[in-house]
């Protein structure tokens, strides 16, 4: 669910939260579904892992290799790292196109999502920098943490700009705010 709430999030923190229709949700909610479902009968299809392999996994404490993912396992992974990528894609052409005030919220949320694609990457291939730990789960939870923090209700006056520059921009007629000093402080689109 993690990659699918991800670029729900990135896709409405940009502002194209109209793209979000009822119909949208459903198909984006297929995948996670399925692989929920194919997660529960593994053992009768084999499509996520190899049934065979479970038992030395679950007796031991390392995770699944690479090498036992079943084809399931690669299209998820794929359709994971697509949908945080696409939502990347999205926040950055928002960080580019944004005043400095959000860029740096923009950019812990990619960052959020570029430790957890890499904390991915290193549980795949075995290569973890705290062996007893998931890189995933590390990354998930520092990333997780951090993108509270900034959306957090703490930070309300952040919140108001957004709100205000929405709200500012989608009126449409013309409106010009002009400072004491008689120069334009602020004009909508």
């Amino acid at each position: 669910v993690t990659p699918t709430a991800f670029l729900c999030l990135a896709l409405r923190f940009s502002g194209l939260g109209h793209v979000l229709t009822n119909r949208t949700r459903l198909l984006l909610s297929i995948f996670p579904v399925l692989t929920g479902g194919l997660i529960l009968t593994n053992e009768i299809h084999g499509l996520v892992w190899n049934p065979a392999n479970t038992a030395a996994y679950a007796t031991s404490r390392e995770f699944l290799a690479a090498g036992d993912a079943g084809i399931w396992y690669w299209a998820f992974i794929t359709y994971s790292y697509l949908a945080m990528g696409v939502g990347c894609f999205f926040l950055i052409r928002l960080s580019i196109r944004s005043h400095r005030i959000y860029r740096w919220q923009t950019s812990i949320l990619i960052g959020a999502a570029v430790l957890a694609i890499l904390g991915s990457m290193l549980d795949i291939f075995r290569v973890s920098p705290l062996p007893p730990f998931s890189a995933t789960a590390l990354g998930l939870a520092i990333g997780s943490i951090s993108v509270a923090y900034i959306l957090s209700p703490l930070r309300r006056r952040d919140l108001l700009a957004v709100t205000r520059t929405t709200v500012f921009n989608s009126i449409s007629d013309a409106i010009i705010v002009v400072g004491d000093d008689k120069r334009i402080m602020d004009i909508n689109l």
